[in-house]
């Protein structure tokens, strides 16, 4: 099914104070830098007379699957994952990309780990939903290995993922940030590779349900928001990692490394991206989950999927 901004399921008007926001517009997140900008927003008041209310929700598979389900309206999420759970049915259209990670994501190892050849037959730990399958099969693909030369062990919070390779539990963990530098807490640990190896795989998004009345509206004041926060955090960089530490319950340490990991998007980038090689990666994303036999019967049509959004920055 074709996507647009300017249709939605409910019939109604997509302008701007013609048609009332939904009461509130539920958000949900993993804790991640990239979807900082959404809370600064919220918390000044950036999104004027839209009602936000923002939650975070660890599990990856969880977090998507409030969105299918209708107890959110927006997700923030991965684009690899977007991808995945479009193919299977999830009634979503990417609206905004926030952030690329750079370092932000990892795979730390036990020392008796060498190279990737090592990586046979040991059990590495991953958090289904975020990018990490999507980023550590790229790594592995790109050094001759697959996910049948390994042992996976999934957790549904990240934070037990690091914890048991902390304790020996397994042999590595694919994580991101901050939950990588907790498994680099272990004093013996490795970082194998990160993500500055593997550029421009690992994006942060954020997705609408396709069904939200007035969408186009929800989604222009959202990304209005979301850039007058990030105007405004470049100026006040003191006061907006306060607002951040205390939502993401960090501290400033954890959310330096963070910011680190990643680099941030904004109106700029997402309307040069939107207008031209959105397209390419989604292409891109979605062979690569045909190629592992776990896309939907769903095909991607990129150009459809993403009508309109170049026009809400």
């Amino acid at each position: 099914m074709a996507l647009s901004l300017n249709a939605t399921a409910c019939s109604v008007s997509n302008e701007t104070g013609s048609e009332a926001f939904p009461e509130p517009i539920d958000v949900a997140m993993q804790t991640w830098i990239g979807y900082g900008y959404a809370v600064i927003a919220e918390e000044n008041g950036y999104f004027e007379d839209m009602d936000v209310n923002l939650s975070i929700v660890e599990d990856g598979s969880l977090l998507v699957d409030t969105l299918s389900s209708g107890q959110t309206e927006i997700i923030g999420t991965t684009l690899d994952q977007f991808v995945l759970r479009r193919t299977n049915g999830l009634p979503a259209q990417l609206f905004l990309l926030t952030d690329d990670s750079y370092g932000g994501d990892g795979l730390v190892v036990d020392p008796s780990i060498k190279d990737f050849a090592d990586l046979k037959g040991r059990t590495i730990a991953y958090t289904p939903g975020p990018s990490s399958e999507y980023v550590l099969a790229t790594a592995l693909k790109a050094n001759g290995l697959s996910f049948s030369d390994v042992k996976l062990r999934d957790f549904a919070d990240p934070a037990d993922g690091a914890a048991a390779f902390v304790s020996g539990q397994v042999d590595a963990v694919m994580a991101f940030q901050p939950f990588l530098s907790q498994a680099q807490q272990r004093e013996d640990g490795v970082l194998l590779f990160n993500t500055t190896s593997f550029p421009n795989i690992s994006l942060g998004c954020f997705a609408v349900n396709e069904n939200v009345p007035n969408k186009k509206a929800v989604v222009e004041r959202f990304n209005t928001g979301v850039e007058k926060a990030r105007l405004w955090a470049e100026e006040n960089r003191d006061d907006a990692d306060k607002i951040l530490r205390d939502f993401f319950r960090v501290n400033q340490d954890t959310l330096d490394e963070m910011r680190g990991g990643a680099r941030l998007k904004g109106a700029p980038d997402n309307a040069e991206i939107f207008g031209d090689g959105i397209t390419e990666m989604l292409a891109k994303v979605e062979a690569h989950y045909r190629e592992r036999g776990t896309a939907g019967d769903t095909a991607i049509d990129g150009t459809a999927l993403v009508e309109g959004v170049a026009d809400t920055f």
